[in-house]
């Protein structure tokens, strides 16, 4: 990870979890994870593992930035996590799209 200059972030938020369990629950591991930049990984806020997803054996994981290249990712009076900011990635252009892409190589 060092040598592509990304944290693994979730690990440093959370301890004790699982996102993978077999199908009889017997067995339970931390694969999945969240890898960011440096600069991303100042950002987050949260990380958690949504254990009431039953898509699959793999736990989704959710993570809330404090911004996003700028802009608040929370209400200005609500902390309740509903209330964060949400990019609709298919409606964001061409040029956010650049911007974002810029400012997560940094």
């Amino acid at each position: 990870m060092a040598d592509n200059s990304v944290a693994c972030s979730d690990v440093k938020l959370l301890s004790g979890e699982f996102t993978y369990s077999n199908s009889d629950h017997t067995c339970v591991s931390w694969i999945d994870h969240v890898l960011c930049t440096k600069l991303m990984d100042n950002n987050i806020i949260e990380v958690k593992v949504l254990y009431d997803y039953v898509l699959s054996d793999h736990k989704p994981l959710s993570v809330i930035f404090d911004s996003i290249f700028g802009v608040s990712c929370r209400s200005q009076t609500e902390t309740d996590a509903s209330q964060f900011f949400h990019r609709c990635w298919s409606d964001i252009d061409e040029s956010v799209l650049a911007q974002y892409c810029d400012y997560l190589d940094c």
